[in-house]
């Protein structure tokens, strides 16, 4: 009897009640507790993702969590990154080649989508001369702040490097691509200055230089 005496002794909240007012046990306290912790948890994930990978890179994010944890994050989180569809499952829980092909099953119609607008967006521009697609010009104009996106081909890499100072470039036709290459170079000074770097398979980049550039003017 003592035993159970200290078990309901655990789980009652004593006090005066308010009227209209009801009693909280502790098993609700303790859950209330977890709640907000978790919550801490998520705030303090989601500033970290927001300041070492959504800001410098601006991608997309897509969450995978538990169901029970989807709409808490979703919640509080502030990362204008993070798209509304997610991954119902824990990603320790699925092998890496299953989890990112779960996850392009879900990005894929809204990818395709702004890269067919993107595309459109590139020749209208390119006709009224905001839009390039040559890196030389593309370089200084992503030096000066010019550049609002710029298409990079996934596929395709040019040795040659840009100067982050004044623009120049240097084509090394002996550079190994993983040192030097000029379209990396370029989608660094693009998101330097602001502007996106969208990585575009060969095959739907509306160029063969390797890059599109749309201007800001």
């Amino acid at each position: 009897m003592k035993g159970a005496e200290n078990r309901e002794r655990a789980n009652r909240v004593y006090g005066t009640v308010a009227s209209g007012g009801s009693t909280r046990h502790g098993t609700d306290v303790v859950q209330d507790a977890l709640d907000n912790d978790t919550a801490r948890f998520f705030r303090a994930v989601d500033r970290a993702i927001i300041t070492h990978h959504s800001q410098p890179s601006r991608l997309p994010l897509l969450l995978s969590a538990l169901p029970e944890h989807r709409h808490l994050f979703h919640t509080i989180s502030r990362n204008p990154f993070l798209l509304d569809a997610a991954l119902d499952v824990h990603p320790d829980n699925l092998p890496i080649d299953e989890l990112r092909e779960a996850a392009w099953q879900l990005i894929r119609p809204s990818y395709l989508a702004r890269l067919a607008s993107l595309t459109d967006a590139f020749h209208a521009a390119a006709a009224k001369v905001t839009g390039c697609d040559d890196p030389t010009q593309v370089a200084q104009a992503a030096l000066a702040g010019r550049v609002a996106t710029v298409l990079i081909d996934a596929d395709q890499s040019l040795p040659g490097r840009v100067d982050p100072q004044t623009g120049a470039i240097t084509r090394d036709a002996a550079a190994q691509p993983e040192d030097d290459d000029l379209l990396d170079d370029v989608r660094e000074l693009v998101l330097r200055t602001g502007g996106d770097a969208v990585i575009v398979p060969a095959e739907r980049l509306p160029s063969s230089t390797g890059l599109a550039a749309i201007y800001r003017y």
